[in-house]
């Protein structure tokens, strides 16, 4: 990270607490599926899959207390498909985040108990000086590695955030940059902001609260999952 990059994001991260406070807005991004995510020519499975991933939308709503991003609903044109979908554009459940803990988490309901899954989305990005524009905002490029807990094998997610929105959110959890992303690259599909109101009359549409009971890692969600799968333990 170059001198100029490191000021701005040490300038940006001290104000952060203030602006977070003073700021409202809901962002509506659209989805699209990555042409080089699947071989190619894709079969009539992943040309169901694509065909509900481009026709998906998702809100981020963020406030004083934090973020939360979701899926918008709508009549699918193949119910399995769309589920599909939304496991490839990594929506395992509806997000929230905490800018200034810079925390990323979800809940997920096992066996009659809710857990407050936390993952690492906010942390360890590398700035980079390229820029362009996205709904005429200037964005910066940023990229994370992140590993595959199974394989080993490390990926680049790679994003697009704005230093106009000081706020450190942004889609499926990632965030923590020097201003809101508008767009990111997952595994399998890019989210791009189709629309950006800040700091309505009105205030944002409450959204749900996260139950900050029984927090456990990524590391172990798999397990508990399995776990509930069994009849018997071994």
């Amino acid at each position: 990270m170059n001198n100029f990059f490191y000021l701005i994001f040490l300038t940006t991260l001290f104000l952060f607490p203030k602006n977070i406070l003073a700021q409202q807005g809901e962002i509506m991004y659209k989805t699209t599926m990555r042409k080089d995510a699947v071989k190619q020519p894709m079969s009539d499975f992943f040309k169901k899959i694509e065909k509900e991933i481009n026709v998906m939308q998702f809100s981020l709503r963020y406030d004083g207390n934090g973020s939360y991003f979701e899926n918008i609903k709508y009549v699918p044109f193949d119910l399995l498909s769309a589920r599909m979908g939304l496991v490839m554009v990594s929506l395992e459940a509806n997000w929230h985040q905490d800018g200034v803990k810079k925390e990323s988490y979800f809940n997920r309901k096992i066996r009659n108990k809710t857990y407050l899954v936390k993952y690492d989305k906010m942390l360890n990005w590398t700035l980079t000086n390229e820029t362009k524009k996205i709904e005429n905002y200037t964005c910066f490029k940023a990229t994370i590695i992140q590993k595959n807990l199974e394989t080993g094998v490390e990926f680049i997610r790679e994003a697009w955030y704005t230093t106009e929105i000081p706020v450190p959110y942004g889609p499926v959890g990632f965030g923590g940059l020097p201003g809101l992303i508008l767009e990111l690259k997952t595994g399998k599909a890019i989210f791009t902001a189709k629309k950006i109101v800040l700091n309505p009359k009105k205030g944002i549409k409450p959204y749900p609260k996260a139950n900050m009971e029984n927090p456990i890692g990524r590391k172990e969600l798999p397990k508990l999952m399995r776990a509930a799968r069994k009849v018997t333990e071994d």
